[in-house]
């Protein structure tokens, strides 16, 4: 049943002494994690935060997903104010301001953009880690 996987999953969604554990969305494989995805995500409106390779496989990941992806958030000041795939490309500071659901965080850097985004009061519950996971088939 898949609204009680997504029931037992959010119950274990949290963040342990700096330990990125199950506050984590895995993606990257569409046709196999995109019901799961979907249930999540569905009707949200979204930022990913990393305008690098990662995010935009976060993006790849819920094209079509019934979302609204806002914009790319990043770090980089040489970044700011320039589109990727059509979106702005917006700093962690604007983020504060903005009517949005959720924060993907897609980034190596996961760990540290999540206590900065913390320390800009950005709540806790609007923020995800999307962890890039690419199968290989034999």
């Amino acid at each position: 049943d898949l609204s009680l996987l997504i029931e037992t999953a959010a119950s274990h969604c949290s963040f342990y002494d700096d330990v990125l554990v199950a506050k984590s969305i895995h993606g990257a494989n569409p046709e196999l994690d995109g019901k799961v995805l979907g249930a999540l995500l569905e009707g949200m409106q979204i930022v990913i935060f990393g305008a690098g390779g990662s995010g935009q496989i976060a993006l790849h990941s819920i094209r079509n997903i019934e979302c609204e992806v806002l914009c790319f958030a990043d770090n980089d000041p040489n970044k700011h104010g320039s589109k990727l795939h059509g979106l702005p490309v917006v700093s962690a500071q604007e983020l504060s301001t903005m009517p949005l659901d959720l924060i993907l965080i897609a980034s190596d850097f996961a760990q540290d953009i999540y206590r900065d985004l913390i320390s800009i009061g950005l709540p806790d519950e609007k923020i995800r880690i999307f962890h890039v996971c690419i199968g290989f088939e034999p």
